[in-house]
């Protein structure tokens, strides 16, 4: 409860409520009056694991994502409510608390941008400490400790590829949207759509470098059924907990694209 104002004592109001100062100057009751308050904390959850590390026009998705957080973050301030967030990767997260200052923003977006730059590409040794960091679930355990900071009431952004999106990444979304408002932002590129004409492509992986026949029609029959039913999956995960979702392109400006979404979640 945040304080309105003080105006005559009317028969009714709480006792307690009394402004005894200003009730003395005036000789007269005068009560005090409080009103709800209403702001909504905004956490911010930005992926910029090594999957994130990818794009093939214009930016990469870790770049989108990061470009999407403090486009989310200034706009939070300039509405004077709090904004927070939690930066996870492959090497593990960072929360910065919900706070209504431009300071905790900018700490914000210099851990982001730390984590950003921290991104790159290696070979994995499946002996070495990088293939471990691998099979983790990062998102899994961003959620986890979504769930735990997220008081009611909060606006709970998420900004990845969800491209490890299982089930106990559900559960914790299960978690926060129950008491909290969820929008999902999935970071996408126009290469993970479609795969690129006919050819042969070298590209670097996980494992080293590879090189994708796309003449292969089978494996573009595989890649579009695998792809369908991963967005299948994410579309049927917001519905079921009633999340917003919305997929921004590596090669489009998410300050068009994110105008709809804010007047969608309101404020």
């Amino acid at each position: 409860m945040e304080f309105s104002e003080v105006r005559v004592y009317q028969p009714g109001d709480d006792v307690r409520s009394i402004d005894w100062r200003v009730t003395a100057r005036r000789q007269k009751p005068h009560t005090k009056l409080f009103d709800e308050e209403r702001e909504r904390p905004v956490l911010i959850v930005c992926d910029q694991s090594q999957n994130m590390f990818f794009g093939s026009q214009v930016q990469f998705k870790s770049v989108l994502a990061a470009r999407i957080a403090a486009l989310f973050a200034w706009t939070t301030l300039a509405h004077n409510d709090r904004v927070g967030g939690i930066v996870f990767s492959n090497k593990g997260h960072e929360e910065i608390r919900p706070a209504r200052n431009r300071k905790n923003i900018l700490r914000l977006l210099s851990t982001i941008e730390r984590f950003n730059h921290q991104l790159k590409i290696e070979a994995l040794d499946t002996n070495n400490t990088a293939t471990s960091e691998a099979m983790v679930n990062h998102l899994s355990n961003a959620l986890a400790e979504t769930a735990r900071v997220a008081k009611p009431g909060t606006l709970v952004i998420l900004i990845s590829d969800l491209l490890q999106l299982d089930d106990n990444c559900e559960t914790h979304l299960a978690n926060i949207s129950r008491h909290n408002q969820v929008l999902m932002i999935q970071t996408t590129d126009a290469l993970e759509a479609i795969l690129p004409e006919k050819g042969t492509y070298p590209i670097n992986v996980e494992a080293g470098q590879q090189v994708l026949n796309t003449s292969d029609s089978q494996l573009v029959k595989e890649f579009t059924q695998w792809r369908a039913q991963q967005n299948d999956r994410i579309d049927q995960t917001a519905k079921r907990h009633r999340a917003s979702l919305m997929r921004i392109q590596t090669d489009e400006d998410p300050s068009v694209s994110l105008r709809q979404v804010i007047q969608a979640v309101g404020r």
